[in-house]
């Protein structure tokens, strides 16, 4: 027997009192009898006896003196332990996450076997103290604390349900170390966690910190989850997937349902080997939009009587995406760009008009404006702007940050290049996410209840457009301006926390939410409904194969050791005596009286109500606060004046209040548990700096405020959070109605530089040379070096000068691997007190290079092109330009095409009729090289490749250049009706030519069209080319000739086409025969003399090629000579674009650049150098100029086409134009840029997608082939060279998703493989890369965590009150067991007192003097009764009193006192009544 108190030994010192109240004699009370003879002989008899023999026959005081020893004993609280020794106070961890859900063989769930274990447990234990927490993915939650209440207590144990959630033990710690820790953090209590073998994994840290008992549940178990189910559009219908795994060690069969709502779609009967997941495919259903979901059924285990052992992963849900409900339109002539994200994101085509009165327009309608737009603004419409002109400035070749936004989530560690930006004063209502250094370049905000996001740049004058980002920009903009979703998304796992649009006008806290359980949910607002889907935690809690020995955990079966205690026992034996001695009194002393009988009740009851644990309700519990204190790295100049103002506050906590104390960086540690002693030393915790945890911090300091007391917490802080998100413990703090503080600490940031961050290529290939920028962010000018190392050997130092501010630095690299490109690179500069920052990991991916096909023209030499191309390491193929591909198949085996020079009449029809879907469906890039053969001087205008190019062929201006007047001179000799190809003769050729050029020649403009043979005649009079079609026919009416007499035609023209009003005059000569005479110098001096400039084109050998070359040299014009009849047609159509000097410009130009581009950035430090000419035309709406020569015509220009890219390079690439630039490494670099944007980032076959957040990155594998069979898996080593597997989830048709831990810096190497059983199909190489803590950067803010506590709590001074009183929420419960025992032995011994001193209230004088007061009172109450009630009449009158007065009563008679007669004693009946008994 074990007691646990002693000091109740004190009142055995009752017991000698007792005995001595037997010692003493009492005074006794006088009675007359009639004789003492029986008298004298009991008092002899008495006489007699010794005090022995006295003192053991007297049985009453032996019951009392056992009674008092008996209450002493209970007072003690003794009990007795079972298995062995031990606290006998407990803290059992409940496991009650989704695993604990699996059955046993006798069909009992493992959390039910935990909780009929711990039932057990209480039920053998007597008065023994236990505390409950319960364990899944919404967290830990305190069930009970230290309770006794074994009803309770069994009754909170039979409403505890399992969820579906993934729980973590560990999260548990907090909560575990604050019960089982008192307040000099010694265990007070053991501890028992009741997991599976799931859970038991989590437990070492429980396990090593409180050497917790691990109880494991549950037998290895055969289970078949239903992981996901998603659908995707098909051309008929839609293809929808849903996937299962079997965890058990046998094939397993099932049949799957797929329902839409209620109503069956289809069923499906598959099977799935051991170990093994599969896709079950319902293909081109016809699916209208409701939920659906599926639901495997009759599942059975090969070779085994196996059940299904979990039901609540056997099904699934799915519901459309809400986001297809946004509605948008955008105002201007078209921008493909902002078209395309919005179809990426709605599925829907954007409605466009230049006028915003000819769209539809609605209440709920975004309108997104392009730029130059920004002035047809409706001010009353949701909107997103760009480039709006009411600015403040303007920045012209910047990089742009991105700060983090809720615009900007996912993206904010990213840059953006722009020509030239509007800068604005951010307004009140809004909030910044673009900047140019210190000036803002795009802001958004709500005011007047109307929604604004403001871009401060034309998409098409930077690189934003052509980043990965720009379409997630699209989708969250679009979401925070479109009311139609309340939901920021739809699907989540069990435990998630729904989230919402950061738009939404209500309290988020306030809506109904649950994600505890899997199914279909629908949440309101409003008048908005939505619906979303929950998942259960399949992936870590289906498989229950997993025993505790695969954990790694010795599971403990043994009962825990607890007291039994024996209290009441005790106490109902002492109700039993109680009434024994009573009934032995009253015999012994023929008690009849009330009086003691009273006190013998009082002593019972007090007895009793012990017995039965009577307790009170305190008052209100000790008020706790807890302070959370701020050790991470960027708050650590301020930890001794932390520890001063702790010392301060503790030092004025008033009475009935307690403390605690929780430290916090990155994690969270106890510093104090919660104590009323105000010994405060200074912080002694040693946490991860890295991070500031807010999060973590309030939710552990949530966990040691007691369940019935008043909550405060203070946060010492200097607000600046970096990992988690603090608004998440929102809904406890009001929940549970603490108060939250803050003491806010100001940060003076030393010299600091850090790496911001580092831009690479998107593509890379083997033996590339690219640039890479390195932004630099530095808070004092200093000299630096930029360190690029590759392991721990360096591979290149640059000495840079570091301003104030932001810094970019190019940085020239060639690749040196063949599957990746990573690198550390590191700035070290003088001064820098923060070394954290310093270094900054890159990563790219090296890929197979990509086969592109040069296609050049009939006439061209692309030697100088093909060289170019080989430095820049390009897998090309040159063809000619009639020999290019015709069919589709063909022309998809090359990732972009280049058209070196390539006049379009020489190309084949069925390549041009495959360009717009190889560019626009495919996703493949087309581009354009300059020459006199190429845009408008290749007949490209109103043709598919005007269509696909970036530039229209029209040059700027064009309605402003001067008229021109062409008459052409055609040769229909005999010989030019000669057939020479495909039955067509030079005639037809020729009237095809002429027919071309009129088309080419504007209305404003003059044709002329003479024929000749040995005369000549006007088929067309010099006119306007207005009719053409009139004008072609005439054309046509051209008929076979003679001879060939040439002058008298030329000379007709010349003088017919001086008198006409073009101010550009122009004669085309075309014949194949001899001149009559040499002597043309009647037709060159008109010719001069009016301007006039003549061309002459030679047709095949016969032709008179030395008169018909002067004669256009002594003209002005261009001799051709041609023996092909196909160039004829090309020739006059660039005789229309020659004549003038608006298409083709020779001469030397200066180029301007879009440095902030891709492309172009970095390259020609010391300048752009010069070209001499290139074919002028016109940029579309939605390119990008890249480079332009100083008449602002476009050199290089960029444009998205449907999937794929398209370039213009309007100059040529065979150094004739282009000679300063051969042989320069930038040039080089250049051309190697521009493929790799016309590649661009679209891939055959499988793609990977790794995101990184929060220390957990996402690796998302889509396949292109897949199969109800396909395998996905990842290989990923972290950076101290471990090497771990993880398992890819299916999550859609062909996408495959997991989750891996990512905590420390460095780059985690992936290797992920698509496999069809155990065969790999394919696999590609990733990283995810993890930088620095965003903790050390100096320009974070607090701004955020400031609202916070704005919204749910206030911000204060260490000097400022804190301590006011607080309502507890609860009544504690105050026991009084002890105080009733100490009664109860205070009464008893009273009790024997008085009745050994016979002891009567009634006989005391205190009695018989409030008797007789009392006795008085009454009587003059009566006598006042009396004297009220006499009638008026009877009253003497005022004469009659004082006679009265002197009347005195008279006395009544006195009667004589009879003595009473003595009692006689009747010895002889008696004699008589002794001898009767005697017989």
């Amino acid at each position: 027997m074990i007691f646990e108190s002693l000091w109740p030994l004190a009142f055995v010192l009752a017991v000698p009192i007792i005995i001595v109240l037997y010692l003493l004699v009492p005074k006794g009370k006088e009675y007359k009898i009639s004789s003492n003879l029986l008298w004298k002989k009991l008092y002899q008899n008495q006489q007699s006896k010794t005090f022995l023999e006295k003192f053991i026959h007297n049985l009453l005081m032996y019951l009392q003196i056992v009674i008092i020893l008996l209450l002493v004993l209970a007072l003690m609280s003794p009990y007795i332990q079972k298995g062995g020794t031990g606290s006998g106070n407990v803290v059992y961890v409940l496991d009650t996450s989704g695993s604990m859900q699996h059955e046993n063989a006798d069909g009992e769930t493992r959390l039910a076997q935990a909780v009929a274990e711990i039932k057990s447990d209480i039920a053998s234990s007597d008065n023994g103290t236990f505390s409950i927490i319960t364990n899944d993915g919404t967290g830990s939650n305190l069930l009970a604390v230290a309770s006794s209440d074994k009803k309770s207590l069994y009754r909170l144990l039979d409403q505890t349900k399992a969820t579906d959630t993934a729980g973590n033990l560990k999260d548990a710690v907090s909560a575990v170390q604050t019960l089982v820790t008192d307040a000099e953090g010694k265990k007070k209590n053991d501890v028992i966690v009741m997991t599976d073998g799931v859970g038991a994994a989590d437990t070492k840290e429980l396990t090593s910190l409180f050497s917790a008992q691990i109880r494991v549940m549950g037998d290895v178990t055969s289970n078949v989850s239903n992981d996901f189910l998603s659908y995707a559009k098909s051309e008929k219908g839609y293809d929808i997937a849903a996937g299962f795994t079997n965890y058990s060690d046998s094939k397993a069969t099932l049949e799957v349902s797929l329902y839409e709502k209620k109503n069956v779609i289809s069923v499906r009967q598959i099977s799935i080997d051991a170990g093994e997941s599969y896709t079950c495919l319902f293909e081109d259903v016809d699916w209208n939009g409701k939920p659906l979901h599926t639901e495997a059924a009759n599942i059975a285990f090969e070779g085994s009587n196996a059940k299904d052992s979990l039901k609540a992963d056997n099904e699934c849900y799915a519901i459309a995406e809400s986001a297809n409900a946004v509605s948008a339109v955008l105002v201007g002539k078209g921008n493909t760009y902002i078209e395309k994200a919005y179809q990426a994101v709605t599925s829907q085509t954007l409605p466009k008009s230049e006028k915003e009165s000819d769209l539809d327009v609605k209440k709920d309608t975004v309108c997104i404006y392009d730029a130059d737009t920004s002035a047809k603004q409706n001010p009353a419409v949701n909107r997103l702007v760009f480039a709006d002109g009411q600015s403040t400035g303007t920045k012209k070749k910047v990089s742009l940050t991105v700060s983090d936004t809720e615009l900007t989530s996912g993206i904010s560690e990213f840059a953006i290049g722009v020509n030239k930006t509007y800068t604005y004063d951010v307004p009140s209502w809004g909030t910044g996410f673009l900047w140019a250094g210190d000036a803002c370049a795009g802001y958004y905000g709500q005011k007047d209840g109307v929604r604004v996001v403001v871009v401060g740049f034309d998409l098409r004058e930077s690189d934003f457009a052509l980043a990965a980002e720009f379409p997630v920009f699209m989708s969250n903009t679009l979401s925070y301006l479109s009311d139609s979703s309340l939901l920021a998304q739809s699907q989540y796992e069990a435990g998630e926390k729904v989230l919402f649009h950061p738009q939404a006008d209500f309290d988020v806290n306030s809506l109904a939410t649950d994600t505890t359980y899997a199914g279909l949910y629908t949440v309101k607002a409003d008048k908005k409904e939505e619906s979303y889907v929950v998942h259960f935690a399949t992936d870590t809690q289906s498989d229950g194969r997993i025993t505790a020995e695969d954990a790694g955990v010795k599971s403990a079966s043994q009962k825990i050791i607890v007291k039994k205690q024996l209290r009441n026992v005790i106490l109902v034996l002492i109700l039993i005596l109680l009434v024994l001695e009573w009934i032995v009194y009253v015999r012994q002393m023929r008690y009849r009286g009330k009086f003691y009988l009273i006190v013998r009740i009082m002593t019972a009851l007090f007895v009793v109500l012990a017995l039965f644990g009577f307790s009170v309700n305190k008052r209100n519990a000790e008020n706790t606060t807890i302070f959370l204190v701020d050790l991470s790295k960027s708050n650590a100049q301020n930890a001794e004046a932390m520890d001063a103002d702790l010392k301060k506050m503790i030092a004025k906590m008033p009475k009935d209040n307690q403390y605690g104390i929780v430290a916090f960086g990155k994690n969270s540690l106890v510093e104090q548990f919660v104590s009323e002693e105000k010994n405060f030393s200074g912080m002694m915790s040693a946490v991860d700096e890295t991070a500031t945890n807010l999060e973590d911090a309030v939710s552990r300091g949530l966990s040691m405020i007691p369940e019935n007391a008043a909550g405060r917490l203070v946060i010492l802080t200097d607000g600046k959070e970096t990992k988690g998100n603090i608004e998440s413990t929102a809904s406890a703090l009001v929940s549970k109605k603490v108060e939250l503080l803050s003491v806010l600490y100001d940060v003076t940031v030393g010299k600091d530089t850090y790496i911001e961050n580092v831009q690479m290529p998107g593509y890379l290939y083997a033996g590339d040379s690219y640039s890479m920028t390195v932004n630099v962010q530095s808070n004092y000018d200093m000299d630096a070096r930029l360190q690029v190392l590759r392991g721990s050997m360096m591979e290149s130092e640059t000495k840079v000068h570091l301003n104030k501010g932001a810094n970019s630095f190019v940085l020239k690299q060639k690749v040196s691997g063949e599957s990746a490109e990573s690198f550390t690179v590191r700035v070290v500069a003088k001064g820098d007190t923060c070394k954290e920052n310093n270094d900054y990991y890159a990563y790219a991916a090296i890929h197979s290079v990509p086969k592109i096909l040069v296609v050049s023209g009939m006439d061209e030499d692309s030697s100088n092109y093909e060289k170019l191309l080989r430095a820049a390491g390009c897998n090309y193929q040159t063809v000619s330009a009639i020999n290019a591909p015709e069919s589709l198949n063909d022309m998809l085996a090359y990732k972009s095409i280049v058209l070196d020079n390539v006049f379009r009449t020489d190309l084949p029809q069925k390549f041009l009729d495959n360009l717009d879907t190889y560019v626009k469906d495919y996703g493949c890039g087309l581009i354009c090289c300059g020459g006199e053969e190429s845009f408008a001087l290749g007949g490209y205008r109103d043709t598919e490749l005007e269509t696909l190019l970036p530039v229209d062929m029209e040059p700027r201006g064009t309605n402003e250049s001067p008229s021109m007047a062409m008459v052409m001179v055609i040769d229909h000799s005999g010989s030019m009706s000669e057939i020479v190809d495909d039955g067509e003769t030079n005639l037809d050729l020729a009237v095809a030519a002429a027919e071309n050029a009129v088309s080419e020649l504007r209305e404003k403009d003059y044709v002329g069209v003479v024929s000749f043979d040995d005369t000549y005649t006007w088929v067309v009079p010099i006119t306007k080319a207005e009719d053409k079609d009139g004008i072609k026919e005439k054309i046509e009416t051209i008929p076979e000739g003679g001879g060939t007499t040439i002058k008298p035609a030329v000379k007709a023209a010349v003088e017919a086409v001086k008198d006409c009003d073009a101010e550009i005059k122009h004669v085309v000569l075309l014949t194949d025969g001899q001149g009559e005479t040499t002597n043309f110098m009647d037709v060159m001096g008109p010719c001069k003399q009016s301007g006039i400039t003549l061309s002459t084109v030679a047709v095949g050998a016969d032709s008179d090629t030395s008169l018909l070359e002067k004669l256009a040299e002594g003209c002005g014009g261009r001799y051709y000579y041609s023996d092909i009849s196909t160039d004829i047609p090309k020739i006059f159509a660039r005789e229309v674009f020659l004549s003038g000097e608006t298409y083709l410009q020779n001469g030397t130009f200066t180029l301007s650049v879009n440095s902030s581009n891709a492309v172009t950035r970095g390259l020609f430090a010391d300048g752009w150098p010069q070209i001499s000419g290139y074919v002028s035309s016109t940029p579309k709406s939605n390119a990008n100029v890249l480079l332009a020569s100083d008449k602002d015509d476009p050199v290089l220009s960029v444009m998205q086409y449907g999937l794929g890219h398209t370039v213009a390079w309007n100059t040529d690439v065979t150094n004739k134009w282009t000679k300063a630039y051969a042989g320069a490494e930038d040039y080089v670099q250049l051309w190697k840029r521009i493929v790799d944007y016309s590649v661009g980032n679209t891939s055959e076959g499988d793609t990977i997608d790794v995101s990184t957040a929060n220390g957990t990155t996402t690796v998302t594998y889509h396949a292109s082939e897949y199969n109800e069979k396909t395998k996905v898996e990842a290989v990923y080593t972290d950076p101290d060279g471990k090497t771990q597997t993880a398992k890819l989830q299916g999550s859609a048709p062909g996408v495959y998703e997991a989750k891996i831990d990512t905590d420390m810096t460095g780059i985690y190497n992936l290797s992920v493989r698509r496999m069809n059983k155990d065969t790999v199909e394919n696999a590609l190489t990733a990283a995810a890369v993890v930088q620095y803590s965003d903790e050390y950067k100096f320009a974070l803010t607090n701004e955020k965590f400031k609202a916070f506590v704005k919204q749910y709590g206030k911000t204060i001074t260490a000097n400022d009150s804190l301590w006011k009183k607080l309502k507890a929420s609860a009544k504690a419960k105050y026991d009084l067991t002890r105080w009733l025992l100490i009664l109860a032995v205070l009464w008893f011994v009273l009790d024997v007192a008085f009745r050994r001193f016979s002891f009567v209230p009634t006989d005391t004088k205190l009695y018989a003097f409030i008797k007789k007061h009392w006795t008085q009172k009454k009587n003059r109450a009566i006598l006042s009764t009396k004297t009220k009630d006499v009638p008026k009449t009877e009253q003497p009158s005022e004469e009659e009193i004082p006679q009265q007065k002197k009347e005195k009563p008279k006395k009544a008679p006195k009667e004589k006192k009879k003595k009473p007669k003595e009692q006689q004693l009747d010895t002889s009946a008696l004699l008589k009544k002794k001898e009767q008994r005697h017989q």
